[in-house]
């Protein structure tokens, strides 16, 4: 399946620019990944249109006389036999349709996946980034990875064990929550900019920039 880019060239341009005037403070690395989302839910979106499927079929066999004495009056020698070949048939369209609705509307498929769901799939796939990105092999242990979900509407934010060591956790907390309240008011490129540039700031205390630093890690961020 094709990559939406869900982000102008202009949008990319000033998130990358934000990330090269933050490193222009500090020897650490930013990158930034975007997602569309963490996971696919397929398992999710099966069982919750196997149980509309379960439904339906509870409702049409409970009634199926009913609907065998409507559907006779506009089909000729239609008798119960029928009426169970029909249900087959709409069974499949109703399982196909709802599958398809979920798949399609992330707020209606969002309804499905619980919030500890997904706060473990975006915390497994930042995991695979870091590391994918070689996040954790940057000179002086100070990489940092900001990951975000936009279907999730969550952010992670993983720094290497060097600054894990000097700077508290609790420093990236207001980073983080600024950076969702940006993904859910769809401010998201300006927030994001404003929130890479406070991390070169607070990272230039203890990592600052050294005479031919190499920028080890890409400026622009990338999209999944």
């Amino acid at each position: 399946m094709p990559r939406r880019k869900f982000l102008s060239d202009a949008e990319l341009d000033r998130i990358t620019e934000a990330t090269r005037r933050a490193e222009l403070r500090t020897s650490a690395e930013i990158i930034t990944v975007i997602a569309t989302r963490a996971g696919a839910y397929t398992g999710h979106v099966l069982l919750a249109a196997a149980v509309v499927l379960f439904l339906f079929s509870a409702a049409y066999l409970t009634f199926i006389k009913p609907i065998g004495s409507f559907l006779k009056q506009f089909l000729w020698a239609f008798d119960t036999s029928h009426a169970l070949w029909t249900l087959v048939i709409v069974q499949a369209a109703v399982f196909l349709l709802t599958y398809a609705a979920l798949s399609t509307w992330p707020g209606l498929k969002r309804l499905i996946i619980s919030k500890k769901d997904q706060i473990a799939k975006v915390h497994s796939r930042a995991g695979s980034e870091f590391f994918g990105h070689h996040v954790a092999e940057t000179a002086g242990e100070s990489g940092v990875l900001i990951y975000i979900a936009l279907f999730e509407r969550r952010v992670e934010l993983l720094v290497d064990s060097g600054i894990a060591a000097v700077v508290p956790r609790e420093t990236w907390k207001d980073v983080v929550e600024d950076i969702i309240r940006g993904v859910k008011k769809r401010t998201l490129v300006d927030v994001l900019c404003g929130q890479i540039e406070r991390i070169g700031e607070v990272l230039s205390k203890n990592f600052p920039r050294k005479e031919r630093d190499i920028n080890e890690l890409p400026d622009r961020p990338v999209l999944e």
